[in-house]
């Protein structure tokens, strides 16, 4: 096993999910009262 690259790994899931958290989630119902319902219908599709 690679575990320079497991760790890696770990490090980068856990600088997205720190930047998702502190960034993103706090602005969640604001995006989704912004953003036009068919707009949202299509991101779901995807």
């Amino acid at each position: 096993m690679d575990f320079a690259s497991e760790k890696k790994h770990e490090l980068l899931r856990r600088t997205v999910r720190d930047f998702a958290q502190q960034e993103i989630a706090p602005r969640t119902a604001e995006i989704e009262e912004t953003t036009p319902a068919e707009s949202s219908r299509n991101h779901r599709r995807l």
